[in-house]
């Protein structure tokens, strides 16, 4: 059974949550796993055995107290966060399994941009060395209920990281945090979205991908193209945000006809999870990368020009 993958857009923490709750109370046996991605204003939330202590200053950031598992952490513009629902007992997974591979994939794909990375059974999550010091690039949290997941994993792309300094990360006094941006990852998304599109699977998927591939790159050459004599930069924003909109639904195809070929061939649960989780946080890291750095070249440009 292929796994479904929603693109949701940036999303408030609160609602998406009560629609995870909702989902899971809701599903059967033969209810598809889904992959919500998503990212939120800044919010802080609380597990279930959270303590405020952790929350060590007042910033102006909301709190929520939510029912996944683990300390304090902070969801901000810039971070993916990829929400698995995901039956266990269907795909005789252990929790601790299941967060295994989540590590794996993760670690997998840091590997593939030049980032050593590892996990921590007693602090679960993926860590680098940035200057010396041991960092969280990403970290997860999962509530288990009637068998089934859902929560997941938040990827650092690109975001302020200043809200963690106000809180104990994951319960930790001290613990640095760091984002892909630190380590200069900025390949560009239209390659990224190529060569997924380039795989093999379902060929009408793939070929939808790739169509929408090819919009993709119009409308962000459009953008690219324009200035403040030949388009408003409401317009260029709009421009881009159209194009990354695209990014992620030929993303989207290219995983599901990824995840039906998986399946075809007998992969093992756990691998099809990992290649599931591997191509999500490729492209969507690739897609964001990309969106900051043309803004950053926007900032910079309007800066030389005086304004």
């Amino acid at each position: 059974m292929a796994v479904a993958i929603r693109a949701l857009g940036r999303t408030e923490y609160l609602p998406t949550w009560r629609a995870m709750q909702a989902f899971t109370a809701a599903r059967g046996p033969d209810t598809p796993d889904e992959i919500w991605l998503t990212e939120h204003p800044p919010v802080y939330t609380l597990g279930l055995a959270g303590r405020r202590e952790h929350l060590r200053r007042a910033n102006g950031i909301p709190v929520v107290q939510s029912d996944r598992g683990g300390q304090v952490t902070y969801h901000g513009p810039g971070q993916l966060v990829a929400y698995l629902l995901f039956d266990l007992r269907r795909q005789r997974l252990g929790v601790r399994d299941m967060v295994r591979a989540i590590e794996a994939a993760v670690i997998e794909w840091l590997a593939s941009a030049g980032i050593a990375a590892w996990g921590k059974v007693a602090a679960p999550g993926v860590y680098v060395e940035r200057g010396g010091t041991e960092a969280k690039i990403a970290a997860l949290g999962l509530k288990v209920r009637k068998g089934c997941t859902y929560h997941g994993l938040a990827v650092n792309l690109a975001l302020d990281l200043a809200p963690f300094a106000d809180i104990d990360p994951c319960g930790y006094h001290g613990l640095a945090v760091t984002d892909l941006a630190a380590f200069g990852v900025a390949r560009g998304a239209i390659a990224e979205l190529q060569a997924l599109a380039d795989l093999r699977g379902d060929s009408g998927i793939a070929d939808t991908a790739a169509a929408l591939v090819r919009e993709c790159r119009v409308v962000r050459e459009r953008a690219y193209g324009m200035t403040d004599a030949n388009g408003p930069r409401p317009e260029r924003l709009a421009l881009r945000a159209r194009s990354l909109d695209l990014a992620v639904r030929a993303t989207t195809a290219v995983v599901v006809a990824r995840s039906g070929a998986a399946m075809r061939r007998g992969h093992s649960a756990e691998r099809r999870v990992r290649e599931a989780m591997f191509l999500l946080v490729q492209a969507q890291t690739a897609d964001t990368r990309a969106a900051s750095l043309s803004l950053a070249a926007d900032r910079a440009r309007s800066g030389s020009d005086g304004a």
